[in-house]
């Protein structure tokens, strides 16, 4: 029976694994750096691991071969599988409309801006991460951002750091069961210590979050919904994977902190600890016209707003956009983008 080495490279662990990355290195070279379609970056990585096992750690073709065939069933079946479902579900609610009202009904639960970020950049992605994974959640929850008014390409930043904390439990716990099998260790031991490191990220990161978007003054007016938002994120997390298992750990924790962002704000408003909101309509905007500094108050939202000094022109910056343009463009496109601004003196 062949029995692995593990120091095939001058009996050091270092080089060794250095050695043994080389396809990783070859995986995210052609992609991020050569931008080469992710079909053939992944056959020149699987290419590179054959050279190593061959050349390096000397494995039998017999089980290179079958460790080849095994990596892409295990590829296909649940991971593919579970993309695909989805992507279909994803599709179906977009063509039907109840993608729109998902994104209004989320959105409609606050209108201050930070609050629908830890809403949906978190707490909903994190939702999404626990039942599908494999970057749906991300996907999904950016296109929900966008479609309120968010830049595409900062929602997409925003969900990523966002979906730190759930993504070891994605996919119904699929990262904990791989680990399980790979290793032959014990399911609840993997699951139960990687709860109790990622509850403390989990109440970090809606912190971190709101800190990008709005800066330190205005998340600490918000402090009893972003501290809530984690702590319930956190406690749900370390409860479920220390007690009960890794499957459901991030549908629960994803439930429970939205359940809670829905009753905090709601509560704190009526104490006056969130008197003041970030409407969806501020933004901070300058242009500069001849002589005379204009400052406007834009429909894009999320940045922070600006005091213009005493005796400077105010303007109201609206979209108007017209039925072709309307009709031609996609869901995403009419909610998000502004073809044609409009200026109109405010008095």
């Amino acid at each position: 029976m062949w029995q692995q080495n593990y120091y095939p490279v001058a009996q050091s662990l270092g080089l060794s694994a250095l050695v043994a990355a080389a396809p990783l290195f070859v995986l995210f070279y052609l992609l991020g750096v050569r931008r080469t379609p992710s079909w053939k970056a992944a056959l020149a990585a699987l290419g590179t691991a054959w050279v190593v096992v061959m050349l390096v750690i000397r494995m039998p073709v017999q089980q290179a071969v079958s460790a080849t065939f095994y990596g892409a069933a295990f590829g296909l079946f649940p991971i593919s599988w579970i993309v695909f479902s989805s992507i279909l579900l994803y599709k179906v609610a977009v063509e039907t409309g109840k993608f729109e009202i998902i994104k209004d009904s989320l959105g409609a639960l606050s209108d201050d801006r930070r609050l629908q970020l830890l809403l949906i950049a978190f707490s909903f992605s994190a939702f999404i991460e626990g039942a599908a994974g494999f970057g749906s959640p991300v996907a999904i929850s950016a296109a929900m951002l966008t479609g309120l008014g968010l830049p595409p390409f900062y929602a997409g930043v925003l969900c990523l750091i966002g979906n730190t904390a759930p993504v070891a439990f994605g996919s119904i716990g699929i990262p904990i069961t791989t680990l399980t099998q790979i290793t032959g260790l014990p399911a609840q031991p993997l699951s139960a210590m990687t709860g109790r490191i990622l509850c403390i990220i989990a109440v970090i990161v809606p912190v971190y979050l709101t800190l990008l978007m709005a800066g330190v003054k205005r998340t600490l007016q918000v402090w009893p919904a972003v501290v809530a938002c984690g702590l319930s994120f956190g406690a749900m997390q370390f409860f479920v994977s220390n007690y009960i298992g890794h499957e459901l750990t991030d549908i629960l924790s994803a439930i429970t902190s939205i359940s809670v962002m829905v009753l905090v704000p709601t509560a704190a408003l009526h104490t006056s600890l969130l008197a003041s909101r970030l409407p969806a309509r501020e933004c901070s905007l300058r242009a500069n016209a001849d002589e005379h500094q204009h400052y406007g108050l834009g429909c894009l939202g999320w940045y922070r707003p600006i005091s213009p000094p005493p005796g400077s022109r105010i303007f109201v910056i609206e979209p108007q956009r017209s039925s072709a343009t309307m009709e031609h463009s996609t869901p995403f496109a009419r909610s998000a983008s502004i073809s044609v601004l409009r200026l109109s003196h405010m008095k």
